[in-house]
């Protein structure tokens, strides 16, 4: 069964959003379909992941569903890279 809430983010708008802010903005290359928007956090633009299709990737991967979550919560959620990291909306 779909999510009820199923957004489809124009990712070439996203990308030309990233791609303008002048500060640098870390995205994950292998979740492009995570990617969901971009959010400004005190003037610095970061990039914004459902949490739920980064679950849904890593199960893609070969992950089941509970080690998914896991791996995300203990992995994913908790980086913090500078100012540039990316955020999680918990969709899950």
């Amino acid at each position: 069964m779909a999510h009820p809430l199923t957004l489809t983010p124009d990712l070439d708008a996203i990308h030309a959003r990233l791609a303008d802010d002048d500060a640098h903005v870390l995205t994950a290359p292998d979740l492009t379909d995570a990617l969901i928007g971009v959010v400004s956090d005190r003037g610095q633009a970061r990039a914004l992941y459902s949490t739920r299709r980064i679950v849904d990737a890593l199960v893609g991967y070969g992950l089941g569903y509970d080690a998914a979550v896991e791996h995300f919560s203990a992995h994913v959620e908790v980086l913090s890279l500078g100012p540039g990291t990316p955020v999680f909306l918990e969709d899950l």
